[in-house]
């Protein structure tokens, strides 16, 4: 049982000061201890009916990433006036699919407008019988390719 395994048998058990005190020696032990992926965070909170006291344990990432601010190429109404272009013609094309208007927006706010007039034409001009992608997947399938081709970060 697990009153036995930690020694709160008895009486010791029966005082709530004694339980918050092993409680407290707990997390005193394992708090911050080292994870896999991130470090053991513990607090002590009271129970729902105030009569006791429970150990709440969290993972924490070690160090959170730090990503670079991402220059964007084109200014936001273009970008989204590109997108509306790119979604509408897309949406114009049979089995074209349903492109996430957001991160179309995404890929003309960070490649240049030329790129991605030129992709949306080689992607509708090889969009031609049996295809089993759709017109979104072949326009993005492309600009990828052309960004990796002209050595620029590609960002998913």
């Amino acid at each position: 049982m697990l009153q036995d395994d930690l020694g709160l048998g008895g009486k010791r058990y029966e005082h709530r000061f004694n339980r918050h005190a092993k409680v407290n020696e707990f997390a005193r032990d394992l708090d911050g201890v080292e994870l896999f992926n991130g470090k053991l965070a513990l607090s002590i909170e009271r129970t729902a009916d105030g009569a006791d006291y429970k150990l709440v344990a969290q993972k924490v990432p070690r160090i959170a990433p730090k990503r670079r601010p991402i220059k964007p190429r084109n200014d936001p109404e273009t970008a989204h006036y590109l997108a509306e272009l790119v979604c509408d013609e897309i949406r114009r094309q049979p089995k074209g699919g349903s492109p996430k208007f957001g991160y179309i927006e995404f890929l003309c706010t960070l490649y240049p407008e030329n790129l991605i007039r030129a992709e949306l034409g080689l992607a509708k001009a090889d969009y031609q019988g049996s295809v089993r992608k759709t017109l979104t997947h072949m326009f993005v399938g492309e600009v990828k390719r052309l960004v990796t081709e002209r050595n620029l970060k590609w960002y998913k």
